[in-house]
């Protein structure tokens, strides 16, 4: 039985805070370091591609801006493949990186968003869109203050 196994379970709150006391602890120029800004990097760019793609289908009206955000839409998939490729080749060349990128995803994607949908269930048992939305701002503060840690080592 691991260590994370025997202990009780963690809220949300609890796993948020271990992932940035995990990201304070990481050295500028570290593969840690190095890991987290990826991660957080590529949530950045994924999220931009949706806004574009959001902002594409709400100029249905209006040719010319509908065309710009198609192509920002683009730009950002390339950028997002590019980034993805750099990742896996730090992953594969850099001690270290491996191991702490894979920490920090499953710590954003799996552990704090699973423990925020158990918690949403109790808070909100009838109500599936407020549910939804408190995992999502709870997702979203933790990335925040994620990046603003890291922002904050880059000086």
């Amino acid at each position: 039985m691991s260590d994370r196994e025997k202990k009780s379970p963690e809220t949300a709150e609890q796993i948020g805070q271990e992932l940035i006391k995990f990201i304070e602890n990481t050295e500028f120029g570290t593969p840690q370091y190095q890991a987290v800004s990826d991660y957080l990097h590529l949530q950045q760019l994924e999220q931009s591609l949706k806004l574009e793609r959001a902002n594409a289908l709400s100029n249905d009206g209006n040719l010319e801006r509908k065309m710009h955000w198609e192509s920002q839409a683009k730009i950002s998939e390339q950028e997002i493949a590019f980034h993805r490729f750099q990742i896996y080749q730090n992953q594969s060349r850099v001690k270290g990186h491996d191991s702490a990128y894979t920490h920090v995803g499953i710590g954003f994607e799996h552990d704090l968003v699973s423990a925020a949908h158990g918690e949403a269930e109790v808070l909100f048992a009838e109500d599936k869109e407020q549910q939804s939305y408190y995992v999502r701002d709870l997702r979203s503060r933790y990335l925040d203050k994620a990046q603003s840690t890291v922002d904050a080592k880059r000086g």
